[in-house]
């Protein structure tokens, strides 16, 4: 009887999976990597003002369409806009310029539901609040229509 010693190359995962194939192991850690980031880039998401589930402005055509989510963001600095173009993979922008958003109301549309939001899903930027706005004036004002939208301030002096 002859014995052999046979020697088999692991590739082993940070996690510690095995792999018997190299480029298995690096698709599976970059996955890991993807979905670690999207969970950071989601929490920043989470934490920038937003009026949730709320509706399409006037003049989008999927207004009633229960398969869109429709939400309405207020980045506050650079740093919040950039986390929303980069978890929607989008690029927010007003007028060529995406600093111009900061502080203004930005609408995004996702095909499908924000809670099983996975990074795959369409979304679109709607426009900012004061874009529609002067949509849906001029379209009224088209039909005859004197229409006019003020901010409402609050006894503080804040907008509602």
């Amino acid at each position: 009887m002859k014995t052999e010693t046979v020697s088999r190359t692991v590739y082993v995962a940070l996690d510690g999976r095995k792999f018997n194939d190299k480029s298995e192991c690096v698709d599976y850690e970059a996955a890991i990597n993807r979905a670690s980031k999207f969970k950071i880039l989601k929490a920043k998401v989470d934490a920038i003002e937003c009026i949730e589930n709320s509706y399409a402005p006037f003049g989008y055509s999927y207004i009633d369409d229960e398969r869109y989510e429709y939400r309405w963001y207020r980045p506050k600095n650079q740093e919040e806009v950039d986390a929303l173009n980069s978890f929607f993979n989008i690029n927010i922008e007003c007028n060529g310029s995406d600093d111009k958003v900061i502080g203004e109301w930005v609408g995004v549309e996702i095909d499908g539901d924000y809670d099983s939001y996975t990074g795959e899903e369409d979304v679109y930027v709607i426009s900012s609040l004061d874009s529609s706005i002067k949509k849906l004036v001029d379209f009224y004002a088209a039909l005859g229509y004197d229409v006019k939208i003020e901010k409402t301030i609050d006894n503080k002096g804040d907008s509602l």
